[in-house]
This record gives structure tokens, C-alpha cells and sequence, in this order.
């Protein structure tokens, strides 16, 4: 069984349409939603409490405002079928189609490709046995993603399923290039060693 792992926080109008997409995918699975108000501040801890109440062998951390292939839930169970597999994560596009928009999916793509470190946002998955095994995601406040799969490619192999997900755009309402130039200054900053806690900082207020 995969246990749907979706950390929220101001998710009203997002939540039910993200749910809606499990109708046609196929079980069994059953879906988890930490609501941040109710539990806690930060994505890291707030998957943390969803995988303790999980009861599936595969654990799939997904946002509110990502959407899986239709297929998506069986190309997970392939993917983990693989030879020393211990987790995974999908191909991304955008929901809206421009031509910085392509560009952006085509580096994340492109990056996640050749190191296996995917964003949050690319459906990241691993078998409960190597979540338990890391002792599951480090709570800081940014960069818990990378982390994670840095922490799972050292026990196992992690899969990259070609097929894509898509994910919302309104990240960008600031716009896209400021975007791509602030991930790649927190990433470059986060290898360098500057805390989280001032890397978040940064990425609140610029």
C-alpha cells in the first residue's frame, strides 16, 4: 500500500482538487493531510507526523498543488520493484505553458536527472523501511527535500520516473527569472554551509 503523505498550510481552495486526482489512481493507498494550523509550523515536521501515522510500505510525500500522471501511483509501485530502489521521484512541468516556464521544468529535469536531488515538488517517494532507516526528514525550515534525498541515495538507489507531474505556477507571481536566480543562490549557499534558518530568511524577503 502507498501512504499519500500531503503537508498544507492555507490549502482551502487547493486541497480538494488535489484530492480529486486520486479517483482513477490505483489502490490500495489511503491519503494523510497534515494541516500545518492544526500540527506545526514547517514541511519537514509536518511530514514527519504523516509518515507515524502511516500504514503503507511506500511513503509518497506530495504538495498540495501537485498533480500525478494518471498511471502515477503504479509507476511508483514499478519504480520500487527495481533492483536495490529505496525510493524516487518524478520528471516536472509547470501548469501553464511560456517559454521561461518550459525552460525552468527543462533545468529541474535536466539537474534532477544527473544527481537524483529533486524538488519537493517533483513527488518525491522511498519505501518506509529506508524513511525509518534515515530517521526520516531533518526539520529545518528550508532545503529539507534535498536533504532527504541526499540521506536516501546513500542507503539505496533512488528512481527517476520520466513521466512528469505538474505543479502550480503561482510561485512565480514574483517572477519566474528572480525565481530560478533565488534557488540557485540558496542551493550554492546551502553547500557552502550557511544555516537553513538563514536561508529561509532570505527566501521570505527577497
Amino acid at each position: 500500500m502507498i501512504s499519500i503523505i500531503i503537508p498544507t498550510l492555507n490549502e482551502d481552495k487547493t486541497i480538494p482538487k488535489c484530492l480529486d486526482q486520486f479517483k482513477d489512481q490505483e489502490p490500495p493507498f489511503e491519503i494523510i493531510v497534515i494541516d500545518a494550523k492544526k500540527y506545526s509550523k514547517g514541511r519537514a515536521k509536518q511530514m514527519n507526523i504523516g509518515a507515524k501515522q502511516a500504514k503503507g510500505d511506500i511513503f509518497l510525500f506530495l504538495h498540495a498543488d501537485t498533480f500525478l500522471p494518471k498511471n502515477g501511483l503504479k509507476l511508483i509501485r514499478k519504480a520500487m520493484s527495481k533492483p536495490n530502489a529505496v525510493g524516487g521521484f518524478f520528471g516536472l512541468k509547470h501548469d501553464e505553458t511560456t517559454f521561461w516556464y518550459d525552460k525552468f521544468s527543462f533545468i529541474i529535469n535536466f539537474r534532477s536527472t544527473f544527481t537524483t536531488l529533486p524538488y519537493g515538488d517533483q513527488a518525491i517517494f522511498c519505501s518506509k523501511e529506508a524513511f525509518d532507516k534515515i530517521v526520516g526528514y531533518t526539520e529545518i525550515p528550508i532545503m529539507e527535500d534535498y536533504d532527504f534525498s541526499k540521506r536516501l541515495s546513500r542507503i539505496g538507489r533512488l528512481i527517476r520516473i520520466k513521466d512528469k507531474v505538474s505543479t502550480s505556477f503561482r510561485r512565480f507571481e514574483k517572477g519566474i527569472l528572480r525565481y530560478m536566480l533565488k534557488c540557485n543562490i540558496i542551493t550554492i549557499l546551502y553547500h557552502m554551509g550557511v544555516p537553513p534558518e538563514k536561508l529561509k530568511k532570505f527566501y521570505d524577503t527577497n
